[in-house]
């Protein structure tokens, strides 16, 4: 089972198993909720930062990783070791927000190219939670923001933090949650914000890179070039 729901600035009902469609001034992302439990992506072809190699702490320099790197506002991003708001099946997670010491701010994650495909365990949701896709950077175009009152609403299945010990955290959800650019939309920054008083926890962000435009070109003109000279050697032959 997947929950599906549109970006904001999409007017369209939420309907439980239904993507929604509706007329945007923004490019297409779709989104959906794989069912309650479920802490990785299903997704097929992607790459996969699940935090748990990184040291833990305080961001105070930025982070690359496999899918791009991390920088983040003074005192507002730290990886943390698993506790009952988040890590995905008890492992590490990064949060922005308190847990950093700080009043909240901003983290930035640039993608190493652009892509198509983001997914994420958003573990502990609340109200000041802020994710926002951009394409062309964060002085790009928006895509689309999603806030806790974006999501739909939530069986009683996916509240309370799936992992032992039993009954953590049961007010609020968890939920694996992939975002999906439509129609050859493609984004490369993730920004996620909180202000103080909670965390943003997340983990096992994964991604699909889409090759660039130039890196086709150059693949298409390779196959090209790797075709005549087979030709050729038949001829020869």
């Amino acid at each position: 089972m997947k929950l599906h729901f549109a970006p904001v600035l999409r007017v369209a009902a939420i309907v439980a198993g239904t993507v929604l469609s509706s007329q945007s001034a923004f490019a297409g992302i779709d989104v959906t909720i794989e069912a309650a439990g479920v802490q990785s992506s299903q997704q097929a072809n992607i790459i996969t930062e699940t935090f748990n190699s990184q040291a833990t702490g305080v961001l105070n320099a930025p982070l690359v990783t496999s899918i791009g790197t991390y920088t983040a506002t003074a005192d507002s991003s730290i990886i943390l070791s698993a506790d009952q708001y988040g890590g995905a099946n008890g492992t590490q997670y990064i949060s922005v927000g308190s847990q950093a010491g700080g009043p909240g701010g901003s983290m930035v994650l640039s993608l190493n190219g652009p892509a198509d495909y983001f997914g994420l365990w958003w573990s502990a949701v609340d109200s000041q939670n802020k994710l926002q896709l951009y394409s062309g950077g964060v002085g790009g175009t928006l895509l689309g923001t999603y806030t806790s009152a974006d999501l739909p609403a939530f069986s009683a299945g996916y509240f309370g933090n799936p992992n032992p010990p039993a009954d953590r955290n049961t007010g609020e959800p968890y939920a694996y949650v992939n975002f999906f650019g439509t129609a050859g939309t493609t984004f490369d920054t993730i920004v996620f914000s909180n202000s103080n008083a909670t965390g943003f926890e997340s983990d096992n962000h994964s991604i699909h890179s889409v090759p660039e435009p130039s890196a086709l070109l150059m693949g298409g003109a390779a196959s090209v070039i790797g075709l005549a000279v087979a030709r050729r050697r038949r001829r020869d032959a």
